[in-house]
């Protein structure tokens, strides 16, 4: 197959390059003649009247959803082809972490090359303490990570394919890689987790957002914040005596915000935590109530991202109804995977 753009914008063209690539299209005189229209219909409307294609997008990065819908369709002389845009941002997210499994700059860049076909426009790489860290580095040692210039390279590639990378790390807890060594012993609460309050704590997640919000173009970053089990139950004790996680959670909670704040960036947590201290450790409940403290206790621009890899539509319905309770910007994150029956 053989395509020749009339207009597109620059910013795509490096991006447009690899995936015609990809998919075995080159780009020719006397190709198909595409023209990209920009609307306002969340509709994408392929019109093909022999030579001449019409893409009709209201989102830029939405031709290579075209590209891959046309491809289907090429050797026929006419047709119209719609498909709905449902989301604002639909994007996936590749855990770099907990099994050690890393990907590669190239693997991450051929994984872009198929979600932009697919018509996603946000992808984040999921990192514990797996990237270098200015002046920490004992951050990651000993574990596959991410250079600044590795960040940056492959945050310039997705930004050629439409897509925003998103920065997504932890802030609290499922650090058990990073805090079991010497040099970060005395900021630890627990065997994963940070000592909140602590002061070296709170430089340590400055210094990280500080170079997030240098690294990436996107001013939205997740700060992570889930599975902190037994938050307050080691030196966090110790040092301070007993506070409910409810409470922690909230003052910690409002440190990372305020330090986001500082670098202009938009944060976004996962939510479970707020559930977990209300339910004796809970989240999928399907009876909670939060108090006006609580919902105070989520910050005005902190997205919550609602995490559920396991349950259907009945415990999903009633999640987000309780996510809406504490606050409207609620995002969902779902699982592919392999379910044997």
């Amino acid at each position: 197959m053989e395509v020749l753009f009339k207009n597109i914008n620059p910013v795509l063209k490096s991006g447009m390059s690899d995936f015609l690539k990809l998919h075995n299209i080159t780009e020719a005189e006397g190709g198909l003649e595409i023209s990209v229209l920009i609307s306002n219909d969340c509709n994408i409307r392929i019109t093909k009247d022999n030579n001449n294609v019409i893409f009709e997008v209201d989102k830029e990065y939405q031709i290579f959803r075209c590209i891959t819908l046309l491809k289907g369709r090429a050797e026929e002389d006419s047709f119209v082809i719609e498909e709905k845009r449902w989301f604002d941002t639909c994007g996936a997210m590749f855990d770099g972490s907990q099994a050690s499994s890393l990907m590669t700059v190239a693997s991450v860049k051929r994984m872009l090359l198929y979600m932009a076909g697919m018509g996603f426009n946000m992808a984040m790489l999921y990192c514990e303490d797996c990237y270098e860290l200015e002046g920490e580095p004992y951050w990651g040692n000993m574990r596959p990570r991410y250079t600044i210039s590795d960040f940056k390279e492959v945050d310039d590639y997705a930004y050629s394919l439409g897509i925003e990378l998103i920065p997504c790390i932890q802030t609290l807890g499922h650090l058990t890689e990073a805090i079991k060594k010497q040099v970060y012993r005395d900021i630890s609460d627990t065997r994963a987790v940070l000592e909140v309050g602590n002061p070296k704590v709170n430089e340590l997640i400055e210094k990280i957002i500080s170079q997030m919000s240098k690294t990436f173009r996107t001013r939205r970053i997740h700060v992570g914040l889930d599975e902190a089990w037994d938050l307050g139950f080691g030196n966090y004790i110790l040092h301070n005596g007993y506070h409910s996680q409810t409470e922690i959670m909230r003052e910690h909670v409002g440190v990372v915000y305020n330090l986001c704040e500082k670098y202009g960036m938009e944060p976004m947590m996962w939510s479970d935590m707020f559930f977990r201290g209300k339910t004796n450790g809970g989240y999928y409940v399907e009876d909670i109530d939060f108090t006006e403290e609580d919902v105070r206790g989520v910050p005005e621009k902190m997205s919550l991202v609602y995490w559920d890899y396991y349950n259907k539509e009945n415990v999903v319905n009633y999640m987000i109804k309780h996510h809406q309770k504490l606050t409207d910007k609620v995002i969902f994150a779902g699982c592919a995977r392999n379910v044997r029956s």
